[in-house]
């Protein structure tokens, strides 16, 4: 009955002990698996987006272009459902000053046809100093807000910040490339003086 009841103590332990083993060996595949679909998306070309230039712009956009996954491919990289069959990075930008100033700060707006509340999403780039003729690169990972996490060190845990990554679905419009227009809304120049896009201005 002893050796019974020492069979049947031991039992429980080695499953949980195989349950966890299995649960750590699932993470591990679960993440190589996400770090050679990222590998791919960064090797894939990248594709032409739409841009805009209002009268009197500062600010010439060289060049703007996205990546796109399929809505599968992005429920295996964030572990949810995508809003539309394709999905797209926010874009790479280059941007030239055209003025006869220097600019300190500038704000881009992006919007994507395929986006349902027909909302647009801006960033803010702060704290430049492009002198005129002189080109600037807005890269896809700046658009999002960096994150507020908890790490530990020194056997604390302190809050830190971190850029989402294109396994979060912050890093993803809905749509193809060509379903997304960029657009300068405003430019700050040395002197503190603005341009701002006019007003009534329809993208």
């Amino acid at each position: 009955m002893r050796t019974l009841s020492l069979k049947s103590a031991v039992l429980p332990i080695t499953v949980a002990l195989l349950s966890g083993m299995d649960a750590v060996g699932g993470q591990e595949t679960m993440s190589l698996e996400k770090s050679g679909i990222i590998e791919n998306i960064q090797s894939m070309p990248r594709t032409k987006v739409n841009s805009i230039q209002p009268d009197g712009t500062p600010v010439q956009i060289q060049a703007a272009s996205a990546r796109e996954i399929s809505k599968g491919v992005f429920r295996r990289l964030t572990g949810e459902a995508a809003g539309h069959r394709s999905m797209s990075t926010y874009p790479d930008i280059t941007l030239v000053n055209i003025s006869g100033r220097t600019i300190t700060s500038f704000m881009i707006l992006v919007k994507s046809r395929a986006d349902n509340t027909n909302s647009g999403h801006a960033v803010l780039t702060k704290d430049l100093s492009i002198v005129p003729g002189a080109s600037y690169s807005l890269a896809s990972s700046k658009w999002t807000k960096a994150e507020k996490i908890f790490v530990e060190k020194n056997g604390k845990f302190i809050s830190a910040l971190r850029q989402p990554g294109l396994d979060s679905p912050k890093s993803w419009l809905p749509g193809v490339a060509s379903d997304l227009t960029v657009v300068i809304g405003m430019v700050v120049f040395e002197d503190g003086s603005q341009w701002r896009v006019p007003a009534g201005f329809a993208w």
